[in-house]
């Protein structure tokens, strides 16, 4: 189970690459240690929903379920279901 936050298409988007594969995220600026939900470093990238899929699928996920699909304050969100 991964619940996260997922670029949108209509988000300024970069290319990160990983091991010689091109992703697509959205890098968002963490809020600092003080706030609870921040993460460890200044900022985190979020993949497109579609990129985060295929990476799952790629590494060996048969069944790969996306349960839920929410908007946040701070932007999208998906609850994904994977097993091997």
């Amino acid at each position: 189970m991964l619940d996260t936050h997922v670029a949108s298409d209509t988000d300024q988007l970069e290319d990160y690459l990983v091991d010689g594969e091109k992703l697509r995220v959205r890098r968002y600026r963490e809020k600092g240690r003080h706030d609870p939900f921040s993460g460890m470093k200044d900022h985190s990238r979020w993949l497109l929903e579609d990129d985060l899929l295929r990476v799952l699928r790629d590494l060996g996920f048969a069944t790969v379920e996306v349960t839920e699909r929410r908007d946040e304050r701070h932007g999208p969100r998906v609850l994904i279901h994977a097993e091997r």
